[in-house]
Protein backbone atom coordinates (compact mmCIF):
# COMPACT_ATOMS: atom_id res chain seq x y z
CA UNK A 1 0.00 0.00 0.00
CA UNK A 2 1.69 3.52 -1.10
CA UNK A 3 1.33 5.81 2.08
CA UNK A 4 1.68 8.95 0.83
CA UNK A 5 -0.61 10.10 -2.05
CA UNK A 6 -1.25 14.09 -2.74
CA UNK A 7 -4.30 15.12 -3.22
CA UNK A 8 -4.79 17.52 -6.36
CA UNK A 9 -7.66 20.12 -6.00
CA UNK A 10 -9.31 20.97 -8.86
CA UNK A 11 -9.44 25.04 -8.06
CA UNK A 12 -5.70 24.54 -8.80
CA UNK A 13 -6.86 24.63 -12.48
CA UNK A 14 -10.16 25.89 -12.38
CA UNK A 15 -10.58 29.74 -12.18
CA UNK A 16 -13.70 30.73 -10.30
CA UNK A 17 -16.86 29.53 -12.07
CA UNK A 18 -14.93 27.32 -13.93
CA UNK A 19 -16.08 23.53 -14.53
CA UNK A 20 -13.79 22.06 -17.60
CA UNK A 21 -10.03 23.02 -17.83
CA UNK A 22 -7.75 21.77 -20.43
CA UNK A 23 -3.62 22.08 -20.40
CA UNK A 24 -1.18 20.62 -22.14
CA UNK A 25 1.59 19.72 -19.91
CA UNK A 26 5.47 18.52 -21.03
CA UNK A 27 7.94 16.72 -18.64
CA UNK A 28 11.07 14.71 -18.60
CA UNK A 29 11.19 13.97 -14.83
CA UNK A 30 11.38 10.46 -14.56
CA UNK A 31 10.46 10.63 -10.68
CA UNK A 32 7.07 8.98 -9.67
CA UNK A 33 4.64 10.95 -7.41
CA UNK A 34 1.28 8.98 -6.13
CA UNK A 35 -1.77 11.74 -6.66
CA UNK A 36 -5.54 11.48 -6.67
CA UNK A 37 -8.30 14.73 -7.60
CA UNK A 38 -11.26 15.62 -6.54
CA UNK A 39 -12.24 15.48 -10.08
CA UNK A 40 -12.27 13.13 -12.96
CA UNK A 41 -9.42 13.61 -15.54
CA UNK A 42 -8.48 12.47 -18.94
CA UNK A 43 -5.13 12.51 -20.20
CA UNK A 44 -3.98 12.30 -24.05
CA UNK A 45 -0.35 11.27 -24.86
CA UNK A 46 1.00 13.55 -27.66
CA UNK A 47 4.47 12.14 -27.22
CA UNK A 48 6.88 10.04 -25.02
CA UNK A 49 6.93 6.77 -23.38
CA UNK A 50 6.72 5.64 -19.73
CA UNK A 51 4.12 3.83 -17.51
CA UNK A 52 0.77 4.59 -15.80
CA UNK A 53 0.12 2.89 -12.29
CA UNK A 54 -2.67 2.27 -10.31
CA UNK A 55 -3.16 0.55 -6.90
CA UNK A 56 -3.92 -2.73 -9.11
CA UNK A 57 -2.20 -2.45 -12.33
CA UNK A 58 0.59 -1.10 -14.34
CA UNK A 59 0.25 -0.10 -17.93
CA UNK A 60 2.55 1.66 -20.68
CA UNK A 61 1.90 4.35 -22.82
CA UNK A 62 2.88 6.12 -25.48
CA UNK A 63 1.80 8.25 -28.09
CA UNK A 64 -1.62 7.85 -28.88
CA UNK A 65 -2.54 6.62 -24.94
CA UNK A 66 -5.38 7.76 -23.39
CA UNK A 67 -5.58 8.09 -19.36
CA UNK A 68 -9.40 7.98 -18.06
CA UNK A 69 -9.14 8.54 -14.25
CA UNK A 70 -11.67 8.52 -11.82
CA UNK A 71 -12.07 11.00 -8.20
CA UNK A 72 -10.25 9.69 -6.14
CA UNK A 73 -8.15 7.27 -7.47
CA UNK A 74 -4.43 6.79 -6.28
CA UNK A 75 -2.14 6.44 -9.76
CA UNK A 76 1.07 7.39 -10.75
CA UNK A 77 3.11 7.99 -13.98
CA UNK A 78 7.03 6.85 -14.47
CA UNK A 79 8.66 9.04 -17.52
CA UNK A 80 10.85 7.20 -19.88
CA UNK A 81 10.71 9.68 -22.72
CA UNK A 82 10.03 13.28 -22.62
CA UNK A 83 6.48 13.50 -22.62
CA UNK A 84 3.51 15.71 -23.73
CA UNK A 85 0.04 15.78 -22.09
CA UNK A 86 -2.93 17.21 -23.28
CA UNK A 87 -4.79 17.26 -19.98
CA UNK A 88 -8.97 17.76 -19.76
CA UNK A 89 -9.77 18.92 -15.63
CA UNK A 90 -13.46 17.71 -15.87
CA UNK A 91 -16.43 18.93 -12.59
CA UNK A 92 -19.22 16.62 -12.22
CA UNK A 93 -21.04 19.93 -13.32
CA UNK A 94 -19.62 19.64 -16.10
CA UNK A 95 -20.57 16.22 -17.11
CA UNK A 96 -24.20 17.05 -16.40
CA UNK A 97 -23.83 18.81 -19.35
CA UNK A 98 -22.51 15.64 -21.68
CA UNK A 99 -24.43 12.18 -22.72
CA UNK A 100 -21.47 9.69 -21.74
CA UNK A 101 -21.02 6.68 -23.72
CA UNK A 102 -22.52 3.57 -21.77
CA UNK A 103 -18.84 1.64 -22.13
CA UNK A 104 -17.00 4.82 -20.44
CA UNK A 105 -19.86 5.11 -17.66
CA UNK A 106 -18.00 3.13 -14.92
CA UNK A 107 -15.35 6.15 -15.46
CA UNK A 108 -17.70 9.23 -14.72
CA UNK A 109 -19.80 7.52 -12.14
CA UNK A 110 -17.95 5.64 -9.76
CA UNK A 111 -16.03 7.55 -7.61
CA UNK A 112 -14.57 8.19 -3.83
CA UNK A 113 -11.46 8.65 -1.73
CA UNK A 114 -9.29 6.52 -1.28
CA UNK A 115 -8.91 3.92 1.95
CA UNK A 116 -7.77 1.21 3.00
CA UNK A 117 -9.23 -0.62 0.10
CA UNK A 118 -8.92 0.13 -3.17
CA UNK A 119 -11.80 -0.87 -4.15
CA UNK A 120 -13.50 2.08 -2.56
CA UNK A 121 -11.59 4.52 -5.10
CA UNK A 122 -13.10 5.41 -8.79
CA UNK A 123 -12.45 3.94 -11.68
CA UNK A 124 -9.40 4.05 -14.65
CA UNK A 125 -9.09 3.33 -17.98
CA UNK A 126 -5.91 3.55 -20.19
CA UNK A 127 -6.46 2.70 -23.98
CA UNK A 128 -3.98 2.90 -26.99
CA UNK A 129 -5.43 4.05 -29.61
CA UNK A 130 -4.49 3.21 -33.18
CA UNK A 131 -2.48 5.82 -35.25
CA UNK A 132 -4.68 5.90 -38.16
CA UNK A 133 -7.83 7.16 -35.60
CA UNK A 134 -5.90 9.07 -33.05
CA UNK A 135 -5.32 11.94 -35.77
CA UNK A 136 -9.28 12.92 -35.13
CA UNK A 137 -8.96 12.27 -31.71
CA UNK A 138 -5.87 14.40 -31.13
CA UNK A 139 -7.21 17.19 -33.56
CA UNK A 140 -10.62 17.65 -31.34
CA UNK A 141 -7.95 17.35 -28.04
CA UNK A 142 -6.14 20.14 -29.58
CA UNK A 143 -9.50 21.90 -30.33
CA UNK A 144 -10.89 21.80 -26.77
CA UNK A 145 -7.39 23.14 -25.89
CA UNK A 146 -7.45 26.37 -27.97
CA UNK A 147 -11.25 27.47 -27.17
CA UNK A 148 -9.88 27.11 -22.98
CA UNK A 149 -7.41 29.22 -23.88
CA UNK A 150 -9.52 31.74 -26.22
CA UNK A 151 -12.46 31.97 -23.94
CA UNK A 152 -14.53 33.19 -26.97
CA UNK A 153 -18.41 33.65 -26.45
CA UNK A 154 -19.99 30.56 -25.79
CA UNK A 155 -16.82 29.09 -25.14
CA UNK A 156 -18.10 26.78 -22.90
CA UNK A 157 -21.10 25.28 -25.45
CA UNK A 158 -18.21 24.91 -27.94
CA UNK A 159 -16.72 22.62 -24.93
CA UNK A 160 -19.53 20.73 -24.26
CA UNK A 161 -19.74 19.73 -28.20
CA UNK A 162 -16.27 19.15 -28.89
CA UNK A 163 -16.10 17.20 -25.45
CA UNK A 164 -19.29 14.89 -26.52
CA UNK A 165 -16.99 14.27 -30.27
CA UNK A 166 -13.88 13.43 -28.21
CA UNK A 167 -15.84 10.68 -26.23
CA UNK A 168 -18.22 9.35 -28.79
CA UNK A 169 -14.86 9.19 -31.05
CA UNK A 170 -13.09 7.16 -27.91
CA UNK A 171 -16.47 5.23 -27.77
CA UNK A 172 -16.05 3.70 -31.89
CA UNK A 173 -12.40 2.72 -31.25
CA UNK A 174 -13.28 0.63 -28.14
CA UNK A 175 -16.10 -1.09 -30.01
CA UNK A 176 -14.69 -1.14 -33.01
CA UNK A 177 -16.47 0.65 -34.68
CA UNK A 178 -14.12 2.35 -36.71
CA UNK A 179 -13.26 2.72 -40.72
CA UNK A 180 -10.87 0.28 -42.33
CA UNK A 181 -7.62 -1.31 -40.60
CA UNK A 182 -4.45 0.08 -41.90
CA UNK A 183 -4.04 -3.32 -44.16
CA UNK A 184 -7.02 -2.23 -46.21
CA UNK A 185 -6.93 1.52 -45.59
CA UNK A 186 -3.61 3.49 -45.92
CA UNK A 187 -4.95 7.07 -46.04
CA UNK A 188 -5.29 7.73 -42.22
CA UNK A 189 -1.03 6.69 -41.68
CA UNK A 190 -0.44 8.81 -44.60
CA UNK A 191 -2.60 11.81 -42.52
CA UNK A 192 -0.76 10.87 -39.47
CA UNK A 193 2.68 10.57 -40.91
CA UNK A 194 2.05 14.46 -42.33
CA UNK A 195 0.71 15.89 -39.26
CA UNK A 196 3.62 14.58 -36.92
CA UNK A 197 6.01 15.93 -39.58
CA UNK A 198 4.39 19.53 -38.95
CA UNK A 199 4.20 18.71 -35.34
CA UNK A 200 7.81 18.09 -35.25
CA UNK A 201 9.23 20.41 -37.57
CA UNK A 202 6.61 23.59 -36.79
CA UNK A 203 9.51 25.81 -36.40
CA UNK A 204 11.54 25.61 -40.16
CA UNK A 205 10.59 26.79 -43.22
CA UNK A 206 8.35 24.15 -45.07
CA UNK A 207 6.79 23.98 -48.38
CA UNK A 208 3.13 21.87 -48.95
CA UNK A 209 5.69 19.93 -51.45
CA UNK A 210 7.87 18.91 -48.08
CA UNK A 211 4.64 18.07 -46.07
CA UNK A 212 3.24 15.99 -49.04
CA UNK A 213 6.15 14.28 -49.60
CA UNK A 214 6.11 13.17 -45.46
CA UNK A 215 3.03 11.24 -46.88
CA UNK A 216 4.71 10.01 -49.98
CA UNK A 217 2.08 11.65 -51.71
CA UNK A 218 1.58 13.92 -54.22
CA UNK A 219 0.84 17.67 -53.76
CA UNK A 220 -2.61 17.99 -55.01
CA UNK A 221 -3.57 14.40 -54.00
CA UNK A 222 -2.41 14.67 -50.56
CA UNK A 223 -4.62 18.62 -49.98
CA UNK A 224 -7.70 17.00 -51.45
CA UNK A 225 -7.06 14.29 -48.67
CA UNK A 226 -6.19 16.16 -45.68
CA UNK A 227 -8.76 18.51 -46.21
CA UNK A 228 -11.16 15.40 -46.31
CA UNK A 229 -9.93 13.44 -43.52
CA UNK A 230 -9.32 16.38 -41.09
CA UNK A 231 -11.03 19.64 -42.10
CA UNK A 232 -7.90 21.83 -42.56
CA UNK A 233 -6.40 22.46 -45.02
CA UNK A 234 -2.19 21.65 -44.65
CA UNK A 235 -1.49 24.99 -44.07
CA UNK A 236 -4.13 25.69 -41.96
CA UNK A 237 -3.08 22.78 -39.77
CA UNK A 238 0.32 23.94 -39.12
CA UNK A 239 -0.60 27.56 -38.46
CA UNK A 240 -2.74 26.37 -36.07
CA UNK A 241 0.22 24.10 -34.28
CA UNK A 242 2.10 27.59 -34.61
CA UNK A 243 -0.31 29.26 -32.75
CA UNK A 244 -0.61 26.58 -29.99
CA UNK A 245 2.84 26.91 -29.38
CA UNK A 246 2.89 30.68 -29.29
CA UNK A 247 0.14 30.21 -27.29
CA UNK A 248 2.62 28.54 -24.64
CA UNK A 249 5.14 30.60 -25.24
CA UNK A 250 3.13 33.99 -24.37
CA UNK A 251 2.39 32.49 -21.32
CA UNK A 252 5.00 30.62 -19.64
CA UNK A 253 8.10 33.23 -21.12
CA UNK A 254 8.86 37.13 -21.02
CA UNK A 255 10.02 36.68 -24.31
CA UNK A 256 9.38 39.15 -27.03
CA UNK A 257 6.72 38.52 -29.24
CA UNK A 258 8.74 39.10 -32.54
CA UNK A 259 11.53 36.32 -31.01
CA UNK A 260 8.32 34.04 -30.37
CA UNK A 261 7.14 35.08 -33.63
CA UNK A 262 10.02 33.42 -35.79
CA UNK A 263 11.02 30.73 -32.41
CA UNK A 264 7.44 28.98 -33.50
CA UNK A 265 7.83 29.37 -37.32
CA UNK A 266 6.71 32.74 -38.93
CA UNK A 267 9.30 34.59 -40.81
CA UNK A 268 6.79 37.57 -41.29
CA UNK A 269 5.36 39.46 -37.77
CA UNK A 270 2.86 41.22 -39.59
CA UNK A 271 1.55 37.82 -40.79
CA UNK A 272 2.07 36.47 -37.24
CA UNK A 273 -0.01 39.17 -36.02
CA UNK A 274 -2.82 38.39 -38.45
CA UNK A 275 -2.74 34.81 -38.39
CA UNK A 276 -2.73 35.16 -34.02
CA UNK A 277 -5.45 37.42 -33.67
CA UNK A 278 -7.47 36.00 -36.03
CA UNK A 279 -7.26 32.43 -34.63
CA UNK A 280 -7.45 33.74 -30.99
CA UNK A 281 -9.80 36.22 -31.27
CA UNK A 282 -7.11 39.09 -29.03
CA UNK A 283 -3.54 40.25 -30.19
CA UNK A 284 -0.45 38.37 -28.84
CA UNK A 285 0.27 40.61 -25.67
CA UNK A 286 -3.10 41.03 -25.06
CA UNK A 287 -3.21 37.06 -25.32
CA UNK A 288 -0.38 37.50 -22.75
CA UNK A 289 -1.89 39.59 -19.99
CA UNK A 290 -5.11 37.59 -20.06
CA UNK A 291 -3.67 33.95 -19.73
CA UNK A 292 -1.62 34.90 -16.54
CA UNK A 293 -4.49 36.57 -14.61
Amino acid sequence: MISNISNYKAEKYLKPGQVFAVYRSSTNQPSEIWHDHDFFEVAVVIEGRGSHKTLEKKTTYRKGSLHFISIGKPHAYTVLAPTTTINFIITKNFLKKISIPQILQPIFEKSGRHTSSSDQAGSTLSVQIPAEHFISIRAVAEDLLYEHRAMRDDYLNVQVCDFQKFLLLVKRVLLGQTDAAPSADKKDQYISAAADFMNRNHARTMSLADIAGAANLSRIYFTALFKKKTGYSPFEYLNEVRIIKACDLLKTTDKKVTAICYEVGYNNSSFFYEVFTRQTGMKPLQYRTVSRK
